[in-house]
């Protein structure tokens, strides 16, 4: 398992592409390595979530009526459902195509099978696929920032540590010969993380982590006493999740003795990759850079010569983020060039192109970074990020800007079915 592409650990919204696959088999672990986790104790209760709305309007459509009604016609093709299937490929295809609330819509009918939909009378029962369901369904409602029905809806689950969580527990004959935890290690981070995150209870999902970290680390440790080498390094891999989960928290928190604590341990960890250390330092020098200690964060990213080809680009976003908080953006325009080239889709780099732009008094430039990439790959860099700054660059640009954020809206509605911030916000219309 390599050890590399350090942002999947820091990421929150890192499994998009595969999120209704977090049960599949992966090479040599089995289910019950993959299932293993802590039993509670003394913890009997029972688990009885529902779903609490079924279907979710469209605020991309209501935004086009407001804004303008005549394009409304061309919105309804996102609705095209004639070949969509009521299963778990529904949910794939809905997810792929960025439909989200479809996708939604269609958790809690089948959910309705396990007698947690909207209207079910019928008898709770978990299961692996019930779970799964749960687990999709609370990621994309804090995808399109729907934390407040996220948190309601995740309440029952606590932090998944009830019997019935655990196959020990469950009266499914199906279950009886097997152990471990019924949901998977994602929907632990999910409830324990992501979610208290994204309603900025930083400290509560901190305290989470610890709890989750020491079950990680019990584990990791039991394969490797045991010098079951591939099972070890599976688990490795979710205690480096849990680390720079715990990192992400430290940071918001602003917490930098713990960052400091925390990638101390990382590197710690057996049998780390060169490449994988060179990504740590990178991310650790970037962090005292948001702090304004711009010698340390030189000291980092220099600590592990860059030699692996595949992390040119990561060299130049350092090189050019120190020379932005040196205040040189000429310099750091050419670094972000140069980046820009080798990953045309990355936004952190578009936006800090269009910083140096307008630092250096060329708002049109600027604007044109925008507008180009979001001419030339829509599907892509149609991102919350890149509308917010571009409509931003508008307002400052002219008092007419209302017509280009329209114009912004109608490229939305064409190419994307949902985005993952609200679109009014987004555009600021």
């Amino acid at each position: 398992m390599e050890n590399s592409n350090l942002q999947k650990y820091f990421d929150l919204d890192s499994q998009n592409s595969d999120i209704f696959d977090q049960f599949k088999d992966l090479p040599g672990i089995t289910p019950e390595v993959r299932d293993m986790w802590v039993l509670p104790e003394n913890n009997q209760k029972t688990t009885t979530p529902a779903v609490s709305i079924e279907l979710f309007s469209d605020p991309i459509a209501s935004a086009i009526q407001t804004n303008c009604p005549a394009e409304i016609e061309k919105r309804k093709k996102h609705e095209n459902s004639e070949n969509l299937t009521i299963d778990d490929n529904g949910i794939r295809a809905l997810i792929k195509d960025n439909c989200y609330r479809s996708a939604l819509s269609l958790t809690s009918r089948l959910l309705s099978n396990y007698g947690q939909g909207l209207k079910s009378g019928q008898e709770i029962k978990h299961s692996k696929h019930s779970l799964q369901l749960w687990y999709t369904r609370i990621y994309l409602l804090i995808k399109i920032n729907e934390l407040e029905i996220a948190r309601k809806e995740s309440e029952a689950f606590g932090q998944l540590n009830n019997a019935d969580m655990f196959y020990e527990f469950t009266e499914e004959q199906a279950y009886k010969s097997k152990k471990g935890s019924l949901p998977n290690f994602a929907f632990r981070l999910l409830l324990s993380y992501e979610l208290p995150f994204k309603l900025n209870r930083s400290r509560e999902a901190l305290q989470n982590l610890v709890t989750i970290l020491a079950n990680t680390r019990k584990i990791h440790k039991f394969f490797r006493d045991l010098n079951k080498l591939t099972e070890a390094e599976f688990w490795k891999e979710r205690e480096i999740r849990v680390l720079c989960s715990i990192i992400n928290c430290a940071t918001h928190l602003k917490n930098f003795d713990l960052i400091n604590q925390i990638f101390d341990n990382l590197l710690l960890l057996p049998d780390l990759k060169e490449d994988f250390k060179f990504e740590l330092y990178s991310a650790w020098g970037r962090i005292h850079l948001q702090c304004g200690d711009i010698s340390t964060a030189e000291k980092k990213f220099n600590t592990i010569p860059s030699v692996n080809p595949k992390h040119e680009l990561i060299a130049l976003v350092n090189k050019g983020l120190l020379a932005v908080a040196q205040n040189d953006y000429n310099e750091a325009h050419n670094l972000f060039q140069q980046a820009h080239e080798l990953d045309k889709n990355n936004v952190m780099i578009l936006n800090n192109l269009a910083v140096c732009f307008l630092y250096n008094g060329k708002m049109h430039e600027a604007i044109a970074i925008y507008e180009s990439a979001i001419k030339n790959d829509p599907r892509n860099n149609l991102h919350p990020t890149t509308l917010l700054n571009c409509a931003t660059l508008y307002e400052l640009q002219s008092n007419e800007s209302k017509k280009k954020k329209i114009d912004l809206l109608k490229i939305v509605s064409a190419n994307r079915a949902d985005l993952e911030m609200n679109i009014d916000a987004c555009l600021k219309l």
